[in-house]
């Protein structure tokens, strides 16, 4: 049975147990998981998250957390493992407690992009007043998705996906990246006209990096297409790769191209007003964000 790490704050004669789990991970392209191996540890979740956690705890709560890592599964804990139920019943929590307020707050998140494919959860999280998802498309090309096990973005057109969530009122904020081994020079022409037909107001572009101890730094190191081992971590200025197909010039250019263009002043606001006019109207009725009213105006 692994061991868990236990924090007890609080001066309760019994302590409610909180877990925070975490599982492993698949192994994809941005898979950091050999960092954790290099490091002796099982989980992807710091020590920082447990201790900003216990720092927010008022000091009489009489709470004990627990942090577990992929194998919690051999501990004899009590949990519901349905992830999309408990989403719904926080969301649900949330909502209630966020039309109590006089000033109600709202929210972003990063999910991914199959929450589109849940109506009932869109509908929650537009309810519990999230403006903004960010969601990991990746790229629009078929083969780069299967390249990089992003196999999930592919069970439904990514347009679809992307226009139900502008559906409720909720900004699609894109991830999206150039540099994958399938993409050529037409690439950027290609993800300009997907953001385009998407009607996308805000899209996060990179440029493919290989931080080290992942998967694609491996392999590309067996391949002599690292171009140093110098990444910093800011993936909008520079890359550590040999693209396929381009040379890192031409990844480089595009790329700064393909941004110029999406945050062109005027098409930016063109495909704003786009946006706006499919996602003010909410999918079947439901709770459009920002109409409710301040409990102390009425």
């Amino acid at each position: 049975m692994p061991r868990l790490k236990v924090k007890r704050c609080g001066l309760a004669e019994h302590c409610r147990r909180v877990c925070l789990v975490a599982p492993r991970h698949p192994e994809s392209f941005w898979s950091l998981q050999g960092t954790v191996d290099l490091m002796g540890a099982k989980t992807l979740v710091p020590n920082s998250a447990l201790a900003t956690l216990i720092a927010l705890t008022p000091s009489d709560a009489g709470v004990e957390f627990v942090l577990g890592d992929e194998n919690v599964s051999a501990v004899d804990l009590d949990l519901p493992c349905d992830l999309v139920a408990i989403t719904r019943s926080l969301l649900t929590e949330l909502v209630k407690w966020n039309r109590a307020q006089t000033r109600p707050l709202s929210f972003s998140t990063q999910i991914t992009v199959q929450v589109a494919d849940d109506e009932e959860l869109l509908r929650l999280f537009a309810d519990a007043l999230f403006r903004v998802l960010f969601v990991g498309v990746e790229t629009p090309r078929r083969e780069c998705l299967e390249e990089v096990h992003k196999v999930r973005n592919l069970d439904r057109p990514l347009e679809e996906r992307l226009r139900a969530i502008s559906r409720f009122g909720i900004v699609p904020f894109l991830g999206l990246i150039v540099g994958f081994d399938g993409d050529d020079l037409s690439v950027f022409d290609e993800m300009y006209s997907f953001i385009d037909e998407t009607a996308s107001p805000v899209a996060g572009i990179s440029m493919l990096n290989a931080p080290r101890h992942t998967p694609l730094y491996q392999r590309l190191s067996r391949e002599g297409r690292l171009a140093g081992d110098d990444f910093s971590g800011e993936w909008q200025l520079e890359t550590n790769i040999a693209p396929k197909q381009m040379t890192r010039e031409e990844l480089a250019r595009g790329y700064w191209e393909l941004f110029a263009r999406v945050y062109d002043p005027e098409r930016f606001d063109e495909r704003l007003q786009r946006w706006l006019s499919t996602g003010s109207t909410t999918a079947r009725g439901a709770t459009r964000p920002g109409r409710w009213t301040c409990r102390r105006c009425g």
